[in-house]
């Protein structure tokens, strides 16, 4: 028997503990290891778990670390990543047959660096294939289930991720976020889910969706473990334009508090377009925190936002499936009826989509982000909800929100896909339940370019205040089994 692990504690407590010898890290692996065992089979959270490589590795840590080489709060630490981003001697599918056998012959970016930091690889969770969807179904490999409800989707693409961390089967994952598939299977499965500024985190050894608006994601269990992740994979060049809090950033690890409210906070809620069309328990868990939120610390700011013509969703819309095509010409060519029907028509469509278009929506973002980058100038955060739904049910194309009917897929990525356009940094927080489907609902902060440290702080600060994390202690059904 090996120890049981608190799934409640942070990366940090757990480093400590690691590091003082009281908690092995073999222990801490091969607990993953059971629950991937004991939860995966129904939940269809991974696609391949590498167990001998992970418990050989979990071993060399813990020996390097008797001998006093500790490299730092992820050694000895179990993750997985997305099954789109390679490790080296790994199956990675993509979530399709067509690489269905396909082993990758180097470590990405991501992977090299949180190897070096001597995390503990376990192996590729489960997603939509080539990432070209938000709800977590796979035809090929099986949809992922929600653990608070298994009737229930968990969100994607990257929804084996988020229900790895639900259930522990892995303490962090790394995901992709084109349009919200990170955060948004984050908000319905009660997860951390970070999706940091455009390229600051490499995605080199990924196989993309649409290189425009593709960023590298965290799912956690709580803000400050992103700030150690995040920390580690980020891009040196961009280091020094967050000199001024590194200092900050190295005083909290060593307090384990957050002095973040060292000034006023300005935070900006859209009187319109986010907060429009939303679910009534969305709405009222939304509307709620703001009003417990507003104190001397925090000044609410309502924001006017000017969506009159669809430019939002049409210019990333069309540059999605302009790229996505193109990324996929050849593989189109040898195997297309090796694709599911839904993804088949989707590059189908982007590759009627003309050049002439494809740029006018690129000039058409950098408009949009002009007026966002405006707006933000005058303050802090924006804050929305991160999802106008709760997790539907698996078999639920539309949902109906107050006299509207809207697709599922629409509700899902409403407030989510402009910021992959923007490339700002966005971090999605368990908020609250819904009081009739039980389903966790999340709450969105989105910060300017580059400052995202200030993003995982701030949310670390509201984690803390609000107890927010406190809210998710209860256990999902599927861990009562």
């Amino acid at each position: 028997m090996f120890k049981k692990i608190n799934l409640d504690l942070p990366i940090m407590y757990l480093a400590s503990e690691i590091k003082s010898g009281n908690l092995s890290p073999i222990d801490l692996t091969k607990y993953c290891l059971n629950r991937i065992e004991k939860f995966d089979p129904d939940l269809k959270a991974f696609i391949t778990v590498e167990k001998e490589r992970a418990l050989e590795d979990a071993y060399c840590v813990e020996k390097e670390i008797k001998k006093g080489n500790y490299l730092g709060p992820l050694h000895g630490i179990p993750f997985s990543i997305k099954d789109n981003i390679s490790a080296k001697g790994t199956r990675s599918t993509r979530g399709s047959q067509i690489f269905s056998n396909n082993i990758s012959h180097v470590d990405s970016t991501v992977v090299k660096k949180l190897k070096k930091a001597g995390a503990i690889l376990l192996g590729t969770n489960n997603m939509n294939e080539f990432a070209s969807g938000i709800d977590g179904k796979n035809s090929f490999y099986g949809n992922t289930k929600n653990p608070w409800d298994t009737t229930r989707i968990s969100g994607g693409s990257s929804g084996g991720s988020a229900v790895a961390i639900k259930t522990g089967m892995a303490i962090f994952s790394v995901g992709t976020d084109t349009g919200g598939s990170v955060r948004v299977p984050g908000s319905l499965c009660g997860v951390v889910g970070f999706k940091p500024t455009y390229d600051i985190i490499s995605t080199e050894g990924i196989f993309g969706l649409a290189p425009s608006l593709d960023h590298v994601g965290i799912v956690s269990r709580c803000s400050w473990d992103s700030v150690i992740i995040f920390s580690i994979l980020r891009n040196k060049k961009f280091i020094q334009n967050n000199r001024n809090i590194l200092p900050q950033f190295s005083q909290i690890c060593q307090n384990g508090e957050c002095n973040f409210l060292k000034k006023e906070i300005f935070l900006g809620i859209p009187k319109k377009y986010f907060t429009e069309f939303l679910q009534s328990e969305v709405k009222r868990a939304f509307n709620k925190f703001i009003k417990e939120l507003d104190s001397p610390s925090v000044e609410i700011c309502e924001v006017d936002i000017n969506e009159t013509d669809n430019s939002f969703y049409e210019s990333w819309k069309t540059i999605r499936l302009y790229e996505s095509s193109r990324i996929h010409t050849k593989l189109m060519n040898d195997f297309l009826m090796s694709y599911s029907p839904e993804v088949k028509n989707m590059l189908l469509k982007g590759k009627v989509i003309s050049r002439k278009k494809y740029y006018q929506s690129l000039n058409t973002v950098i408009k949009i982000r002009r007026y966002f980058l405006n707006i933000l100038n005058k303050l802090d955060f924006l804050i929305t909800p991160t999802t106008a739904i709760s997790a539907p049910k698996m078999d639920n194309n539309t949902v109906r929100i107050e006299n509207n009917i809207i697709q599922v897929r629409d509700a899902l990525l409403r407030n989510t896909f402009l910021f992959n356009s923007l490339g700002f940094p966005a971090l999605s927080l368990p908020l609250d339940f819904n009081r009739y489907t039980k389903m966790p609902i999340g709450l969105q902060l989105i910060g300017k370019p580059l400052e995202d440290m200030h993003v995982l702080f701030f949310g670390h600060y509201i984690e803390e205040k609000y107890k927010l994390t406190n809210r998710f202690k209860p256990i999902p059904p599927m861990l009562l089994k």
